[in-house]
């Protein structure tokens, strides 16, 4: 599943040129308190050159919603985007 890179992702929305949000299973546990399930996602939100913020998730569920979360976000901020 790890050289999967298609199988791994979650979504991508491209907003506008260098504005996007890509989430996806990253496969390694990111919760340094270790507490509760593994962060195994990872979502990327790309906000223009050099400003990137990164989130980490517990499940698929919870990616795909904070995916969506951020998509809105960026699209009030930009306007319009495309799902890949």
């Amino acid at each position: 599943m790890f050289r999967d890179f298609a199988g791994r992702m979650v979504a991508e929305t491209q907003v506008a040129p260098g504005i996007s949000v890509r989430t996806m299973f990253i496969g390694l546990d990111h919760d340094h308190d270790k507490e509760g399930p593994p962060e195994v996602f990872e979502t990327m939100v790309f906000d223009g050159y050099r400003n990137a913020s990164t989130f980490r998730h517990r499940s698929w569920a919870e990616a795909e919603e904070q995916h969506v979360k951020f998509r809105q976000q960026l699209q009030a901020k930009h306007g319009r985007s495309q799902d890949r």
